[in-house]
C-alpha cells in the first residue's frame, strides 16, 4: 500500500480529486536509523487524478480511526452535504485492499462509494447513521461476528437474515440493521435456504481454539495492514 516514502491511512476520490492522509519519514533523519527510532510526520493532499502529483493541505493533527470521524472530517475538508459525501466520494483505500494493492482504472470503482464501504446513511433528521456502529440492544460481540461475515460477503447470510432466527439473536434493531446493510452491500442469497432454527454460530461458528480477540475492521482484507 505504500506509495514511495508515504503510507496512506485513507485515499478518498471526490468529484475529480484523490484526498489523502498519509505518514512519512520526517526529513533529515540519518539513512542507517533502526526502523524502532524513525521518526514521522502525517500530511494531507490533495492530486487530480489517482496517480498524479498532487499539493499539500493543512497538516492534520490526528487520523480519522472510525468510521464516523473519517466522514466529519470529509465533510469539513470537502465541504461537502453529508449526503453527497457518502454517494459521491468513493474510498480508492479499500479498493486497493482488495486488488493487491492496485489501483482502478476510474476514480469511481462500482461498490466503493462511502455508502457502500463504510454502510452509511442520512436520517430523517439530516444525520449520520453508521451500521459499523452496534444497533442499540444488539450484543456487541455478535454484531462484530455479522460485520466479519458481511465483509466476506458469505452466501449464507443474506439466507440466514431471512430465517426466524435472525430477529430472536439480533433483536429488532438489530435484525432492520441487518436488512440494511445487506441491501447496501447488493449480497444475493446462496442457492438453498438454512434451516430456521439454526443460531448464528450454527451457519458462522468462530474457531474454538482462538484466543485472538474480536475486533471490528472495515473490510475483509484490512488486518492485512
Amino acid at each position: 500500500m505504500q506509495l514511495g516514502r508515504e503510507t496512506p491511512f485513507y485515499e478518498v476520490a471526490f468529484r475529480g480529486m484523490v484526498y489523502r492522509v498519509l505518514t512519512r519519514p520526517i526529513d533529515g533523519q540519518p539513512a542507517l536509523m533502526s526502523s524502532y527510532n524513525v521518526k514521522y510526520e502525517l500530511v494531507r493532499t490533495a492530486a487530480p487524478g489517482l496517480r498524479s502529483d498532487g499539493h499539500y493541505l493543512a497538516k492534520p493533527t490526528a487520523v480519522p480511526n472510525t468510521p464516523r470521524a473519517l466522514i466529519a472530517e470529509l465533510q469539513v475538508l470537502l465541504d461537502a452535504s453529508l449526503q453527497d459525501i457518502l454517494e459521491n466520494a468513493y474510498s480508492i483505500f479499500h479498493y486497493r485492499l482488495d486488488h493487491k494493492a492496485q489501483y482502478p482504472d476510474t476514480m469511481t470503482p462500482a461498490g466503493y462509494t462511502l455508502r457502500e464501504v463504510l454502510l452509511g446513511s442520512v436520517d430523517d433528521e439530516g444525520n449520520l447513521r453508521c451500521l459499523y456502529e452496534t444497533p442499540k440492544g444488539t450484543n456487541v460481540e455478535l454484531w462484530t461476528l455479522f460485520l466479519r461475515a458481511l465483509d466476506r460477503k458469505s452466501p449464507k447470510l443474506t439466507s440466514y437474515v431471512q430465517s426466524s432466527m435472525a430477529v430472536k439473536e439480533f433483536g429488532e434493531s438489530g435484525y432492520a440493521a441487518m436488512r440494511e446493510a445487506v441491501r447496501l452491500r447488493a449480497l444475493s442469497a446462496s442457492a438453498g435456504a438454512i434451516p430456521s432454527w439454526n443460531r448464528f454460530l450454527d451457519v458462522f461458528p468462530v474457531a474454538s481454539h482462538s484466543s485472538a480477540p474480536v475486533t471490528r475492521d472495515v473490510g475483509c482484507n484490512a488486518s492485512l495492514l
